[in-house]
């Protein structure tokens, strides 16, 4: 009998039917992983480090729990960011408005965080300078636990930078309020709002801690998140009939590292190229911070970033920050400023900061003229109200 036939009447045998599907299926994981690793590798996660903030719970076991914490801020920041895990999911408010990352502010609607795994802990990193404002603050979490038994907690740790540069942290403890649901929170006024009264509520109380390896992690560097983008607005006094423009940075890799991300956001469309490599079409009629991941196309040296821009009914305006990471810490970065090149090899013009508290970032919605524009600060995702400096700078109170 040839080999072959052979073959088949073995493969129609129990033992080797069943060997056969071993083999098939090893060499179908092998090249799936194959796949990600070597072509389309998924991005990178990270882990959200709390410190030595405690994890909080009510006194009364429940697996559905409302949180609230009172932040007294002298003058509104400069910068502020919070991030937060809990029991299997959760909803998020600062001042009564969603507070989750990559969302727009909607006042009516709710953030909710919800676990991928029962009894794993959610977790969230995010912007909320644009929900902070002068006087009391309230952030407000409702906790719900799905995996029974256990209790409804929580661990956060957050940042307020004034407009000095000075940071001020603040972190989950027994000065968080707490009250139990349903049944315990008056009606006449939503729980999340700063105006509502909670001297009767409940003080937290520590809670064991959790394994470091049930929190779920992130997907954005937190360092990302923890400070406010560096870069300045650049704008092209001279675009294209169509007021579209190109913004180039040529530049090396620092020591070689090629984990970076770029931060950026446009007063239009815009379309990124990186390395002859297009990663993406962006649409912005408000000006929003995109995070992309460039370690798959990074060179140690020659590497090539170019932005294509059409700014809506004014002058194309980019602002932007490649950042070098090592070991989840910012180990170098490159911003816009008047090094950027535009078409005809003209240079960028710097037209101010970021300003995350500002109305579009600081930057005007309509720019006919780039006239008066030295003097206007700007911003990022999701953030927009104009700061001010009323004589000296905001200072973080915790109200107990």
């Amino acid at each position: 009998m040839r080999p072959f036939f052979r073959f088949l009447q073995w493969c129609q045998s129990r033992p080797g039917g069943t060997a056969l599907l071993f083999v098939l299926t090893t060499g179908m994981l092998v090249g799936y992983y194959g796949w990600l690793a070597l072509v389309a590798p998924p991005p990178p996660t990270y882990y959200l480090d709390f410190g030595a903030a405690p994890w909080i719970q009510a006194s009364e076991p429940s697996n559905n729990v409302c949180f609230r914490k009172n932040l007294y801020l002298s003058e509104t920041p400069k910068y502020a960011w919070l991030q937060m895990a809990g029991i299997d999911g959760f909803k998020l408010l600062v001042n009564g408005k969603q507070a989750t990352l990559g969302q727009a502010a909607q006042p009516e609607l709710e953030s909710e965080v919800l676990s991928l795994t029962s009894g794993g802990n959610e977790s969230v990193i995010c912007d909320i300078t644009h929900h902070l404002l002068q006087g009391t603050n309230t952030i407000a979490v409702n906790v719900t636990r799905g995996s029974f038994p256990g209790r409804a907690k929580l661990v956060c740790r957050g940042g307020v930078i004034d407009q000095s540069g000075k940071l001020s942290e603040f972190s989950s403890d027994k000065s968080w309020r707490v009250a139990l649901t349903p049944g315990t929170i008056p009606a006449l006024i939503s729980w999340t709002d700063r105006e509502m009264d909670d001297r009767r509520w409940a003080h937290a109380e520590a809670a064991p801690s959790e394994r470091t390896g049930l929190t779920q992690p992130v997907t954005l560097p937190p360092v990302l998140l923890q400070q406010p983008v560096k870069g300045k607005w650049i704008i092209d006094e001279r675009p294209g009939p169509a007021r579209n423009t190109t913004f180039q940075r040529h530049f090396d890799a620092p020591n070689g590292n090629t984990e970076a991300w770029l931060q950026i956001a446009a007063n239009g469309n815009f379309s990124v190229i990186f390395n002859g490599h297009f990663l993406g079409d962006f649409t912005d009629s408000s000006p929003t911070i995109h995070f992309l991941h460039l370690k798959r196309w990074m060179k140690a040296w020659g590497n090539n970033l170019s932005i294509q821009v059409q700014g809506l009914d004014a002058l194309p305006t980019l602002i932007a920050e490649i950042s070098f990471l090592s070991g989840g810490v910012e180990a170098g970065s490159i911003v816009s400023d008047h090094d950027w090149v535009l078409p005809s090899s003209r240079i960028a013009t710097t037209i101010g900061s970021y300003n995350y508290a500002g109305e579009h970032w600081g930057l005007p919605s309509k720019m006919a003229s780039p006239a008066g524009l030295p003097s206007v600060e700007a911003t990022r995702q999701p953030i927009a109200g104009v700061a001010s400096c009323r004589g000296g700078f905001p200072r973080l109170d915790l109200v107990r």
